[in-house]
Parts: structure tokens; sequence; C-alpha cells
């Protein structure tokens, strides 16, 4: 019997665990990140943002050239891991990271920032939104 409580203790804490690595949706709610290029990434509600004015080529590099692009995106938004953000503009997806979501989501300046990596992430080159 002692075995049977231990392991339904063991699933409780697995899934609370589970639940808090992912990203907290609330803290990005209602807010808008800014590039230095002006692109914007809006997030309006749970599950919804507007992408603006976004410099293709740091997202999808050199196959930005095969796609014609709007200057606006209502689309969605979703986290896949705990600091992965999934946004599909309904013709196409790209992710956005956070800094790691347990510390604060500040740059080394003190600005809370998203960021597309540009090209392989192991270069740690990124495409940075700062929280306006």
């Amino acid at each position: 019997m002692n075995k049977f409580y231990i392991t339904i203790v063991i699933c409780i804490i697995s899934f609370f665990m589970a639940g808090c690595s992912q990203g907290n949706k609330s803290d990005l709610i209602g807010n808008t990140f800014r590039a230095d290029d002006g692109g914007t990434i809006s997030f309006t509600s749970t599950d919804s943002c507007v992408v603006k004015n976004i410099n293709w080529h740091n997202v999808f590099g050199d196959l930005a050239n095969e796609q014609e692009y709007k200057d606006e995106y209502k689309s969605t938004w979703e986290y896949i891991d705990s600091s992965t953000i999934e946004i599909d503009t309904g013709e196409f997806t790209f992710h956005v990271d956070r800094p790691n979501v347990i510390d604060d989501i500040s740059s080394s300046d003190g600005r809370p920032y998203i960021f597309i990596y540009i090209g392989d992430p192991d270069e740690f080159v990124t495409y940075q939104f700062y929280k306006q």
C-alpha cells in the first residue's frame, strides 16, 4: 500500500512541476516589444498578438527572399516550452525565445526583452525586441 501512495505523490509532484515549467503568459499580455529597427511584437491576449514591420531576413535568412511579407500580421501565439514562444501568422510559423523565465527577462542593461535567433542558435546572434 505504501508504494501506491508514493507513486500517487510522485505523479502529483510531476504534474505540478510540468505546469510550473511553462512560461507565464500573463507577464507578456498587454505588452509590446520593439526591435531597434522598428519591428514590433504586441501580445494582445492569451493567444493573440500583432507582428509589425519585422525584418524577415533576421527570422528566415535567405529563405525570406522566397515570400512576400505584409507589414502587419494578426497572429496567434503559445508557449511550446518554458522559454520558446511559437507565433503563427496563418501563412507561416516562427519561434521567439525568452531568456530563462525563472529569472527576470531583462537584458544586460536591465530592459526586458524577447529574441529570435539569427542563423545557428549555437552562435548566439539574436534579433532582440525590448519591452516598451
